[in-house]
């Protein structure tokens, strides 16, 4: 059976069934924090009496296996003194956001954090420093 949600296409957007399904039997909109819970564990099993509201923290208390792999995936050791090298040495936080397996932005806030002026370097469109 397939592990994905059914999902229809209303005014050419596709939406998951089961919260269409909830958004009528409630007459209204769901709010973007409200999930759908499936009661018996069932994705396709969408009758109402199987469906709840329920909100993002008790679905992850319901199901502490969802996102893991995706939690792991995201923890990064970032060695403070070799990305502040890597900076000093004239690479840009997207090159050195490849090199430890991150975004610029994380590496931009590392360097933040440890007392380094962003601002102090000017690049041109290719990247490279003037």
């Amino acid at each position: 059976m397939p592990k994905s949600y059914k999902t229809i296409w209303i005014q050419g957007k596709q939406k998951r069934l089961h919260r269409v399904i909830m958004e009528k039997h409630l007459n209204r909109e769901l709010k973007s924090n409200e999930l759908v819970h499936h009661k018996n564990g069932d994705i396709h099993d969408n009758r109402i009496e199987n469906l709840e509201i329920v909100s993002r923290s008790e679905h992850k208390k319901r199901h502490p296996e969802i996102g893991i792999t995706t939690r792991i995936k995201k923890s990064v050791y970032l060695d403070k003194e070799r990305i502040k090298t890597e900076w000093l040495e004239g690479l840009s936080t997207h090159k050195i956001g490849i090199n430890h397996g991150c975004s610029y932005a994380t590496i931009n806030r590392l360097l933040k954090s440890i007392g380094i002026d962003l601002s102090s370097r000017k690049y041109n469109r290719k990247g490279a420093i003037k």
